[in-house]
């Protein structure tokens, strides 16, 4: 597999950790009784920090350097 397909399949994944936490953020605080708006900006929140977080730790595992 070439390395821009793997970086490109590791980007993916982060992004998809990212919705996957968004998604989470916003159906907990909607079932904590906020409100749409306050559980959308919660889910946007967790996407913004959770998407880089997974990017830096995969990069950190080395899974970014080609073989």
């Amino acid at each position: 597999m070439s390395s821009l397909l793997t970086r490109a399949l590791l980007i993916s994944i982060a992004l998809l950790i990212g919705l996957v936490a968004a998604l989470a953020a916003g159906i907990l605080a909607r079932l904590g009784g906020t409100s749409y708006t306050d559980a959308v900006s919660r889910g946007g929140a967790a996407f913004v920090v959770t998407t880089p977080l997974a990017v830096l730790l995969m990069d950190a595992a080395g899974m970014f350097t080609p073989q």
